[in-house]
């Protein structure tokens, strides 16, 4: 007996100072945004990635199909994930549970071979690993050969030492590449040597980093980046510079034309702020919040555009039961929410800029055959809706009529005058297939496009493939939240099974074509994805909710990334 005491007090200080030294090992966590240069186009940063693994696993959509692709739950004992997080166990487990990763775009170039244009974005992904260099390398470089060849197939690898440690692998073309550079517990993997190199020079001090930025400061509190998966952010900067990017597009030009884009980006410069989001989980879901900053000037003129209508939910007998993308806009007067649009333009841009911004405008429309919206608009009640049907590429335009006879007036002008299209009032017809665009008006709305989109539309309506009240109950379609303008849902089980098979793949194991199968089956009552936007004191506010999020979209690009040189 005399032995036990001091045998309990030795046994008590020896967990003492294990449990001190485990404390003491945890990992304090960085700013990953001080490892980011500071005119990245964007930037998207996650602290945990077990929470972060743990939110996909306990998604609707992947418990749907576990038991398919094998996937094991995770042991409920939290003693293995802290201690891997305190430094002890394989050094895989250990980088996963303690690293804090960001990704960032830091441009786009574009480059023209024939008639097909190419864009890269040029990216990089910063891990932090929080776990000594010596320990983590050799598993760092094996992870990095293994991205290549998920990325690109068979790639050749070459290691050097420079200011960092770097592994090269290219593609048997040698177009692509991953780069891999190791610095102290860091490692940064872009897809060219200067992204990797933009990092580390952040790193050494040779160039400014994003936490400089107020603005990002801000966001992480107005969207509690601390507590949420992930979060992201576009500078102020920067988000006109994206948006220059894109809006080319809209009105038929293709990226690359530096004038334009330079003068788009300086006009955009005066509406748009900054853009951040964060995601989170959300009822085996995952919800992506975004918050889209405009100056304040802007936001109050867009207040018109954004006065909600209750509206009846008649709508849905015109609505086919299958799409790819519906969007509902519940503006109170269509055209009053034009003006707004327009005025915007007109009060913050120079007559040039305010031209190319009323084209961007207009094209939003002059895809459904519409050259003058005000006219067409005027004579329509709420809600308009685009729809993206099933097969096809394009759209249609659907909306209740509220002047028919100004309606048909205008069609005429529109449709019948230069004969670019033809004024359907049945779905007996049959459209003519020369006529570009086609206006049906039936049941007291009217459905507009190109006559290609109108004929799937039209087999659907003969079909009765139409929206039922069980069908809106089973695909959750409704307008959730009452104070949302405009909502959007989304098709989802067109990419899901692909998505889950690269998921698979990343994990190590390749599906067959029967389990892909059972996937799409078991895919069968997967609701939609929606997304709401509405109008708040800093600008437009829009909530998604979908299976995987922002999560699922990286994983699809690296999945596309796979297929196309």
């Amino acid at each position: 007996m005399k032995f036990l005491r001091p045998l309990l007090v030795f046994s008590c200080l020896a967990l003492l100072l294990i449990t001190a030294a485990l404390w003491w090992n945890l990992p304090v966590k960085v700013d990953m945004a001080s490892y980011a240069p500071a005119d990245s186009l964007i930037y998207l940063e996650t602290n945990s990635i077990p929470e972060v693994n743990n939110a996909l696993q306990q998604s609707d959509v992947w418990k749907s199909v576990s038991a398919i692709i094998g996937s094991r739950e995770q042991s409920q004992s939290r003693f293995g994930p802290l201690a891997a997080r305190a430094g002890v166990g394989p050094v895989e487990a250990v980088v996963a549970s303690r690293a804090q990763v960001a990704l960032v775009v830091l441009g786009v170039d574009t480059t023209e071979n024939a008639d097909l244009l190419r864009v890269k974005p040029e990216v990089a992904v910063i891990v932090e690993t929080h776990t000594a260099k010596w320990r983590m390398k050799s598993s760092a470089v094996a992870g990095i050969k293994r991205l290549a060849e998920f990325a690109y197939g068979s790639s050749v690898c070459t290691e050097r030492s420079a200011e960092a440690d770097y592994v090269e692998c290219s593609e048997s073309t040698g177009r692509r590449q991953v780069v891999g550079a190791i610095d102290g517990s860091v490692i940064v993997v872009g897809n060219s040597v200067k992204a990797v190199q933009s990092c580390l020079q952040v790193r050494m001090g040779q160039r400014p980093s994003l936490n400089s930025d107020p603005e990002l400061q801000n966001s992480r509190r107005n969207l509690r980046a601390e507590s949420a998966l992930a979060f992201g952010y576009v500078s102020k900067n920067n988000a006109p510079r994206l948006f220059s990017l894109g809006a080319p597009l809209l009105i038929g030009k293709a990226p690359g034309d530096q004038k334009l884009e330079q003068l788009l980006a300086e006009s955009a410069g005066k509406i748009f702020q900054n853009i951040a989001w964060n995601s989170n989980s959300s009822s085996g879901r995952i919800e992506d919040k975004y918050q889209i900053s405009l100056d304040p000037a802007v936001v109050n003129r867009l207040e018109p555009a954004f006065d909600t209508a209750a509206i009846a939910e008649d709508f849905w007998k015109v609505i086919p039961d299958s799409f790819r993308a519906l969007t509902i806009y519940r503006n109170k007067e269509p055209v009053k929410a034009w003006s707004s649009l327009e005025m915007v333009v007109a009060s913050k841009l120079d007559t040039v800029s305010s031209v190319i911004f009323a084209s961007l405008l207009r094209a939003g429309l002059s895809g459904y055959g519409i050259d003058n919206p005000r006219e067409i608009l005027s004579t329509l009640s709420p809600p308009l809706i685009t729809l993206r049907p099933i097969l096809g590429e394009g759209s249609l335009m659907i909306a209740k009529v509220g002047d028919a006879e100004k309606l048909r007036q205008a069609l005429n002008k529109e449709l019948l005058t230069e004969g670019k299209g033809q004024i359907l009032e049945s779905l007996s017809a049959e459209p003519a297939s020369e006529k570009e665009f086609t206006a049906l008006l039936v049941d007291g709305f009217l459905i507009m496009g190109k006559t290609e989109n109108i004929k799937v539309y039209m087999a659907q309506v003969r079909n009765q493939e139409i929206v039922t009240q069980d069908h809106l109950r089973t695909l959750q379609l409704s307008n959730r939240n009452p104070a949302a303008t405009i909502v959007t849902y989304t098709n989802e089980r067109l990419g899901l099974a692909s998505l889950i098979g690269t998921l698979s793949l990343i994990n190590g194991k390749t599906l067959s074509e029967k389990e892909l199968a059972e996937i799409q089956q078991s895919l069968q009552q997967i609701t939609v994805s929606s997304t709401e936007s509405t109008l708040n004191s800093n600008g437009i506010e829009r909530k998604t909710v979908s299976a995987f999020g922002q999560f699922g979209t990286l994983i699809s690009l690296a999945q596309s990334d796979k297929s196309t040189p």
